[in-house]
């Protein structure tokens, strides 16, 4: 029988991939965004992340499926609210993983020089994917053991700072909504990862118990992490902060060794992003794609149920990204502003479908909410964003019209 995930192994597929580059870059500028209240916000986008994980860990339980969000889009709406929640998945990882990749290629940068960092993401990629190409437990593990070092590391440099040289006052700047606001807006890259967690519901054993075990065991790390680094930040002196980065609250404790930590943390939460997103969209590529016979060969499985083809295809794709990038015509902000939009609509397909699948008044109101929140995020995207997303609402819906009616006539 295939060995499949338990609590703690899924919980290896989460928390270092939530954390994300957002745990690195995301503190120091909410604090220089929003002053003080930077923890406040924390605590606010970490309690609508614990009800967002909480919501795609009930419906992946009830209706499990590889394709994630797509299935219970289908489920609830049909299916052309399942093809354009794949389409907007997919769509954003072409591209969004690619911005993670990038990130750790810039610290790689920073610790030898010697090449441009375009080049480290040219030797990451195949690192990354000879990874992928390995059982779901084996990446489990890989991921689980980044994530444990990381957390070990950002918990025992901000407890440390947290005790360093500074007033006991915790809130010393003044409160300014439209700053407030904006870092609200920022911090949504700290929520990206939960939503996938469906995806892998076909590998989890006993998922009414472990799935919800896992998103408890992941939301409190999560968070603990999330708060203490965010409060370190505040409390660390101003003299201490180096540019837009944390390696203040890790200096009391690591001294010289700050510098270098910071970059291997980056650079491990950025591999196990990247192979979490990878792992999820590749399951929903060949699921979609599994009874389409001109593009049936993206549905391709090894013996150990590995989507090798789709790996390799969204890797080639990848590897386009980085060419792009190399010769200036992309970059990381524009990688992650297209790829945040989407993973956006994708959500929001998501959140629909819960509205209506789960029963209870509970969930309404849950789903009300984060739904709410989240087409407020969206319309701060860029004008040009928001119209191709509405191209593509537009197309498909044209498509999908079409086609009914040839059937009807």
């Amino acid at each position: 029988m295939k060995k499949k995930l338990g609590p703690l192994l899924l919980s290896g597929l989460l928390i270092g991939p939530i954390l994300g580059s957002g745990i690195i870059l995301l503190p120091p500028l909410i604090y220089k965004t929003t002053g003080d209240y930077a923890i406040v916000a924390w605590i606010m986008i970490l309690t609508i992340g614990f009800l967002f994980a909480m919501l795609f860990g009930k419906l992946s339980v009830a209706f499990p499926s590889e394709k994630g969000i797509a299935h219970t889009a289908e489920l609830a709406f049909g299916p052309l609210a399942s093809k354009l929640s794949a389409c907007f998945f997919i769509g954003a990882t072409f591209i969004g993983p690619m911005a993670v990749l990038m990130t750790a290629s810039v610290y790689i940068h920073q610790l030898f020089p010697g090449f441009p960092s375009y080049i480290y993401g040219f030797m990451l990629l195949p690192i990354c994917v000879g990874i992928l190409l390995t059982n779901i437990r084996f990446i489990s593990k890989v991921s689980f053991i980044f994530a444990s070092v990381a957390v070990i590391i950002l918990l025992s440099g901000s407890i440390v700072a947290l005790f360093h040289e500074k007033n006991a006052a915790v809130f010393e700047t003044n409160f300014h909504l439209g700053s407030f606001g904006y870092g609200i807006l920022l911090l949504f890259w700290a929520l990206v990862g939960w939503e996938m967690i469906g995806n892998y519901s076909l590998e989890v054993k006993k998922p009414q118990s472990t799935i919800p075990r896992a998103i408890v065991l992941s939301s409190i790390v999560v968070t603990l992490v999330s708060v203490l680094v965010a409060l370190a930040i505040q409390r660390v002196p101003e003299s201490n902060h180096v540019g837009d980065t944390i390696i203040g609250i890790l200096t009391p404790l690591y001294g010289n060794w700050a510098g270098p930590l910071i970059s291997f943390i980056t650079i491990v939460l950025c591999i196990s992003t990247y192979l979490q997103v990878m792992g999820s969209v590749t399951r929903l590529i060949a699921s979609m794609t599994q009874d389409t016979r001109w593009i049936s060969l993206l549905a391709y499985r090894n013996k150990r149920n590995i989507p090798i083809t789709a790996i390799l295809g969204l890797s080639l794709i990848h590897i386009c990204v980085l060419v792009l990038v190399s010769l200036d015509l992309l970059n990381i902000q524009k990688i992650v502003a297209v790829a945040n939009a989407f993973f956006l609509c994708n959500a929001c397909f998501g959140i629909a479908a819960g509205w209506k699948l789960l029963d209870g008044w509970l969930y309404k109101v849950i789903t009300t909410g984060l739904l709410a929140c989240f087409l407020v995020i969206l319309a701060f995207s860029s004008l040009w964003v928001i119209g191709i997303i509405a191209l593509i609402l537009a197309s498909f819906t044209l498509i999908h019209l079409r086609k009914r009616s040839c059937l009807t006539s």
